[in-house]
């Protein structure tokens, strides 16, 4: 989940904070994440370094993990920027795209 705000006619889009979930598979008992970036065009940047993602205080089965504060802090990126986050410990990379 990505929160993102941006002016009338603006063509860049500010990221106010940035949130992954995964369920855990039960093998590794510490999960880490880091968050990217893809401007168009552009190769994929990373603009976290990894963080660890803790156990979900309402269930157990998931780990959790997020950037920034809500609001219009953060950094801004051109319309159509891809915004990923990866979970090492599973391989998978999931993405939004800034509209």
């Amino acid at each position: 989940m990505v929160r993102y705000w941006h002016k009338k006619g603006s063509k860049a889009r500010g990221v106010g904070w940035v949130y992954a979930s995964t369920e855990i598979t039960g093998k590794p008992s510490t999960y880490q994440a880091w968050w990217l970036y893809q401007r168009p065009g552009k190769t994929l940047t990373a603009a976290s370094g990894w963080k660890k993602a803790k156990r979900s205080t309402l269930d157990t089965t998931f780990v959790e993990t997020h950037w920034g504060r809500d609001g219009r802090t953060g950094p801004q990126y051109p319309t159509g920027t891809r915004t990923c986050v990866e979970i090492r410990e599973t391989g998978r990379t999931a993405c939004v795209q800034l509209r």
